[in-house]
């Protein structure tokens, strides 16, 4: 799939289990999805699943995703989960990790049709490593993770420059610091009720 001009057709929702779910499961949550007019997915990817066996992760994750597109449902994998972000997953070493981790999943899905487009971070902000920090730590602190950020983005555009990139922000103003990265803003908001959105 190409980005889109226009995105308001997509009716998504979050799938926690997501390549975790044995096949007959997948497929009857899969169909209520549809009889409830959704055509979308956003799964999150565990790096720890994929640490423990990158073939068996990467398989069940390529499965999943066709399983989902013969549903007619596309897929959104989140590739880094901002709400468990620890400070050494912006150091040098995890980065070269970071980097083996986002070739093998953007190569196993970037030509599958059911793709709807890479979600490099959910909620880069929303961890105590920013939560915590106060002042000028917290400007240096949201600043190395907007580096990360950058740098994963453009990982995944070298390797994919076909399908649509974002990044899924906890509020709208953190969605200015990589507003360049993206080919759609994403933000989550989780006031009550439309009028207040």
């Amino acid at each position: 799939m190409k980005p889109f001009n226009d995105y308001s057709d997509i009716r998504g929702f979050c799938y926690s289990g997501g390549y975790r779910i044995p096949q007959e499961q997948l497929k009857r949550e899969l169909g209520y999805a549809r009889s409830l007019q959704l055509n979308s997915t956003r799964i999150w990817l565990s790096e720890r699943d994929y640490r423990k066996d990158p073939a068996a992760f990467l398989s069940k994750l390529t499965a999943f995703v066709e399983t989902a597109w013969e549903a007619g449902i596309s897929t959104m994998p989140i590739l880094f989960n901002g709400n468990g972000l620890h400070p050494g997953d912006l150091e040098q070493g995890y980065e070269e990790y970071a980097e083996n981790y986002i070739k093998d999943v953007v190569q196993a899905l970037r030509g599958e049709p059911g793709l709807l487009m890479w979600d490099v971070m959910n909620e880069p902000s929303c961890n105590d490593y920013i939560i915590e920090a106060k002042g000028e730590e917290r400007k240096a602190r949201w600043e190395k993770v907007n580096e990360f950020l950058r740098r994963s983005c453009d990982k995944v555009r070298k390797m994919d420059s076909v399908n649509a990139v974002t990044i899924g922000h906890t509020y709208m103003g953190d969605v200015e610091d990589t507003v360049g990265e993206v080919d759609v803003f994403s933000f989550h908001d989780y006031l009550p009720v439309r009028r207040q959105i």
